[in-house]
């Protein structure tokens, strides 16, 4: 009998301890950010940034790994097939790998994730080498005409290549895309002269234009960025539809119960609330701070899979 005793009381006290684990409230144990490309990249620079808000209010660690690769397939399909617990999340613009832009391979997050909150919004720019000898887009475009080769442009994602079509259908520009592995490396080659032109995102252009290291042509937004107000916009340089933005949010595995869903995306969004957040989101990476709902971050998901897939269909654009 007493061992039988024994028995039941290291059982309820088993259940017990279980019990007030599972009762504990979220988040109490460290976060992990997953990110799809190398160290550096501006959607790590955007997730640093709020995520130090976060752990402020969260009172928990949000430690940020890497698992580049395959445009960032490699990380969404990691965090889709994660335990749906809150504690493996996925950071980064979905886009990239959506079906609509990569044909193997490719993930469509408003499928196989969950959205969280929509980060920051940051315009595409075209961008020169400073050895180009062109001031503008309309001496870049009779420049390149002159050339017996195409001019040279980095191509990292697949958005790289499809805008670069749109702009040579409008303009004629003549350029052929050289392929690299990640938006770092891209933008190392043209500080190099590598190559002659890269469209970029906001972040990681805006530094190296404003100290003269590169030349900017134009931005692809309806307003001129008050960091760069020497920049036209696409539509001042005679392009139209070219105000394209990029969108960095956080997705969760499928299964998420709500309410961590919830909890999360209200943090995100009171850090993008930060003056202090808001003013370093505009000025390091000339993006735009959003801080949405989950629905929010859905919505600016189907607005981009709308628009790709007009321009591609009009680019007579094939993803590979």
């Amino acid at each position: 009998m007493n061992r039988l005793m024994r028995r039941i009381a290291v059982l309820v006290a088993l259940l017990m301890s279980t019990g007030a684990t599972l009762a504990q409230p979220y988040p109490n144990k460290p976060i992990r950010i997953i990110l799809g490309f190398a160290p550096g990249s501006v959607q790590e620079g955007v997730g640093r940034l709020v995520t130090n808000e976060m752990m402020k209010t969260m009172n928990q660690t949000i430690v940020f790994e890497v698992k580049a690769g395959a445009n960032g397939t490699i990380a969404a399909k990691f965090v889709a097939g994660s335990a749906p617990d809150g504690y493996t999340l996925f950071l980064g613009n979905t886009i990239i790998f959506h079906p609509v832009l990569m044909a193997n391979n490719s993930v469509d997050a408003v499928k196989d994730l969950v959205p969280v909150s929509h980060l920051s919004s940051a315009p595409y720019g075209l961008l020169a080498s400073t050895r180009v000898p062109a001031t503008n887009f309309a001496e870049l475009v009779a420049y390149a005409k002159k050339q017996p080769q195409p001019l040279r442009h980095g191509n990292a994602v697949p958005t790289n290549e499809l805008t670069m079509q749109m702009i040579r259908a409008q303009s004629g520009l003549v350029a052929e895309p050289i392929p690299y592995k990640s938006t770092a490396q891209v933008m190392a080659a043209i500080l190099g002269s590598e190559v002659d032109l890269v469209v970029a995102v906001a972040q990681g252009y805006l530094a190296n234009v404003q100290a003269g290291k590169v030349r900017g042509l134009f931005v692809m937004s309806a307003k001129r960025l008050p960091p760069l107000p020497d920049v036209p916009t696409a539509a001042e340089v005679g392009l139209k539809g070219f105000e394209l933005a990029s969108n960095v949010g956080i997705w969760a595995p499928p299964g998420t119960p709500r309410e961590i869903v919830q909890k999360l995306s209200n943090e995100a969004s009171a850090a993008l609330k930060v003056p202090a957040v808001v003013e370093r989101m505009q000025s390091a990476f000339g993006a735009q701070a959003v801080g949405s709902t989950p629905e929010g971050l859905l919505k600016a998901q189907n607005d981009e899979i709308r628009f790709w897939t007009e321009a591609a269909k009009l680019a007579n654009f094939r993803p590979e």
